[in-house]
């Protein structure tokens, strides 16, 4: 909610926000014209809807004839329904007894038509002249409830009490429901606080500061990183985005919010992919995706490394989807560009950073591929695998390895006899490392292969992903802490 200021009108009281509740002590009909005029001028002033439920001993021509004094135009105000002013049984007893549930739905109702006719909230004050004191431990009931309903909405509350009808418990019961009262002492009027009201609001702050303070790190951390990172609800509106993601649309970040990701970027895949995401909870990782974009001023095809991960809450919610983009174009065509280069320039065989091996496919007498011979290997295929060149030159896989890695001889035959080139990644068993794979077939029934041992990357991949996860816990934990504490507050200050 917003916690822009409002003016009072109260000389003593200054400035205060949505959610205010307080209260008056009056002695006579002079007392609520020094207080409720400028209260109410202030609120006809700002756009509010402003309601004075009025009782004994200011009627409603009396109230009607203090603000014509203040408010010149008050007739057209009347007239239009931004000021009403209405008798207490008109408003508290209107079914003829004092029914708390139903204020509750009656106040929300005249908030809801306040806003809807276009005024920035309600300002109300109530007279409780009229209460007896068989009602008081209901009304009282209904004070506590009230200011919980108010302290979440735009709404301002000034409840006025007659000393002469107060005692001393009811003075104290008066006090403990509001965040202040105002009393006259000497002519003058005096603020006295909620002490306990007081004391639970500084803490929220404190909470409030910590709390902001946690997400100006995050918010510094996202907009530092060169990965466009956006999060989106469950129906694909944006709640977020960061700095490099809001730079590479030409837009500010705030030109994003609140509005679709789909309507603004269609596109039936990734929708479906969000959609399944947000249905089941499972993230989805692309790697190096194509995409053809015929309106990027500098190329047609991007390559972008894309995820969509789920952000779940406590009891394992959807409460959003976080989508991130790299670009590694540069990085795609770097190695397109240096495969052709290998193919094309053979002289730079041996000073290759790849692992290069030239294999002879060996078929039965079908012809069907069984077993492929080593017919030449570079020095990084050494270095990579452990496995000499004259060790391996004219053996074949049978010979050399075992495990899963014969898997490869039907991978590497469908490539000598296709002619389609394949790429992928492989636990070697044998050898005990991760490469990553480019086989072709430069001639029929030959094969070359381009590889790179992954295994540190691979590594560092798992361990990157544990430390988020133990990073993800620290932050829902804290926030969780953080949540719980102001609910805490939150309950405090309503009681």
């Amino acid at each position: 909610m917003e916690k822009s200021p409002r003016e009072s009108g109260i000389d003593i009281v200054g400035d205060i926000h949505w959610g205010a509740h307080f209260c008056q002590f009056y002695r006579s009909q002079q007392d609520l014209k020094d207080v409720l005029v400028p209260y109410f001028r202030a609120g006809l002033k700002q756009n509010e809807s402003c309601l004075w439920i009025v009782s004994e001993p200011m009627g409603g021509h009396d109230a009607v004839q203090a603000l014509q004094s203040e408010v010149p135009d008050l007739a057209s105000r009347l007239e239009k329904g931004q000021m009403e002013i209405l008798s207490y049984d008109k408003w508290y007893r209107e079914s003829g007894r004092f029914d708390a549930e139903g204020m509750m739905e009656k106040w929300k109702r005249k908030l809801e038509s306040a806003l809807s006719r276009g005024y920035d909230g309600l300002r109300v004050s109530g007279n409780t002249f009229w209460l007896e004191s068989r009602d008081w431990k209901d009304f009282t009931a209904y004070e506590k409830e009230i200011a919980d309903l108010i302290s979440q909405r735009r709404m301002i509350a000034l409840c006025t009490y007659s000393l002469d009808k107060c005692k001393a418990a009811e003075i104290i019961d008066v006090v403990s429901n509001h965040q202040f009262a105002l009393v006259k002492k000497d002519g003058a009027w005096e603020m006295i606080e909620n002490s306990r009201h007081k004391a639970a609001e500084a803490a929220l702050r404190r909470s409030g500061e910590e709390l902001r303070k946690v997400n100006e790190l995050l918010s510094a951390t996202l907009n530092a990183t060169h990965v466009l990172i956006t999060c989106l609800d469950t129906e694909g509106n944006f709640i977020l985005v960061n700095r490099m993601y809001a730079q590479a649309s030409g837009k500010e970040p705030g030109f994003f919010i609140g509005k679709n990701y789909f309507d603004l970027y269609p596109d039936d895949e990734r929708e479906a992919i969000f959609r399944r995401v947000a249905a089941t909870g499972e993230p989805y990782y692309a790697r190096a995706k194509r995409y053809e974009c015929d309106g990027h001023p500098q190329r047609k095809t991007r390559y972008l490394d894309w995820s969509m991960v789920p952000a779940m809450d406590e009891q394992g919610r959807m409460k959003l989807v976080v989508l991130s983009f790299l670009d590694v174009t540069a990085q795609v065509e770097a190695q397109m560009a240096l495969s052709e280069s290998e193919m094309r320039y053979r002289s730079i065989f041996n000073g290759m950073l790849e692992g290069f091996a030239l294999h002879e496919i060996i078929c039965d007498e079908k012809g069907r591929p069984i077993d492929y011979r080593f017919t030449d290997v570079n020095p990084a295929f050494e270095r990579m695998t452990g496995l000499k060149k004259e060790d391996v030159i004219s053996k074949t896989t049978h010979e050399m390895l075992s495990g899963n890695d014969l898997s490869w001889v039907d991978i590497y035959s469908r490539v000598a006899l296709t002619g389609k080139p394949v790429s992928f990644e492989h636990c070697s068993s044998s050898l005990g490392k991760y490469f990553e794979v480019h086989a072709y077939s430069p001639a029929p029934h030959r094969l070359a292969t381009i590889f790179m041992d992954v295994t540190a990357h691979k590594q560092a991949q798992d361990e990157l992903l544990k430390h988020h996860e133990r990073l993800e816990d620290l932050v829902r934990e804290r926030t969780a802490e953080l949540e719980e504490r102001n609910r805490k507050l939150a309950e405090e200050i309503a009681e």
